[in-house]
């Protein structure tokens, strides 16, 4: 068993596991040599059931030590999401939604039509911590299957959530609607205490985060002016 160290979110984690090459490479712009805030294993019940749905063993891995990560994050003021995160200008939009929703795609083309100097932190599971009453997005490797991540963070000006449908739809959601909204894209712990704190922490970003709700028929284009308000 070896111990690698990585610093995402503002915490230094060690890393008790499997430390194969992969798993260097796929965190090499995280990996630092400090004291960690906290370890974490991998939790070999869940690479056996990532592996029974058909992931190669190193990928299992890597997945299921995210999976302790998000379950430790709310211990630290933190929680991950379901999202794409794009930072302009030192501030971050959430784009979140349902599986084939078009989350990157739309982040994709959102990015080359607002300025260069947008970037996405994180492709697809985006941390968020609460430091100094503000809520913080962060990068980290674990971030889809494209790979898209950055070793960066920014506070977070807003959060659309997007849907298909016929016709073009924005409208600001109500701290209940976008409760029910988010709460099916967050990471929920299995231990009652820290999904406790998970919880009272979704409820304290929607009451302080503007949350929308916008819809595009992808098959007629996206009205980009729509999403680049929002930043």
């Amino acid at each position: 068993m070896n111990d690698l160290r990585i610093h995402i979110a503002g915490l230094t984690i060690g890393i008790k596991s499997e430390i194969s090459e992969f798993l260097t490479n796929k965190c090499s712009d995280y990996i630092i040599h400090s004291e960690p805030d906290f370890f974490i294993s991998e939790n070999r019940r869940v690479t056996e059931q990532l592996e029974a749905d058909g992931l190669c063993h190193e990928e299992a891995v890597f997945r299921s030590i995210f999976n302790e990560i998000a379950d430790a994050l709310p211990s630290y003021h933190g929680f991950v999401t379901h999202s794409v995160s794009i930072k302009l200008q030192d501030k971050a939009l959430l784009i979140t939604g349902d599986k084939g929703a078009g989350k990157t795609t739309i982040s994709k083309q959102l990015i080359s039509y607002i300025a260069k100097e947008a970037c996405i932190i994180n492709g697809d599971k985006t941390i968020i911590r609460i430091i100094n009453g503000a809520f913080i997005s962060f990068g980290s490797p674990w971030c889809g299957k494209e790979g898209i991540n950055m070793n960066d963070s920014a506070p977070i000006n807003s959060i659309v959530y997007i849907a298909q449908g016929d016709i073009t739809e924005r409208t600001r959601l109500t701290k209940s609607m976008a409760f029910d909204y988010l709460l099916h894209q967050v990471h929920l712990p299995v231990n009652h205490y820290l999904l406790s704190r998970t919880l009272d922490y979704l409820r304290e970003l929607i009451s302080s985060i503007p949350v929308y709700y916008c819809s595009f028929n992808l098959k007629r284009g996206i009205d980009l002016n729509v999403l680049s308000s929002f930043l």
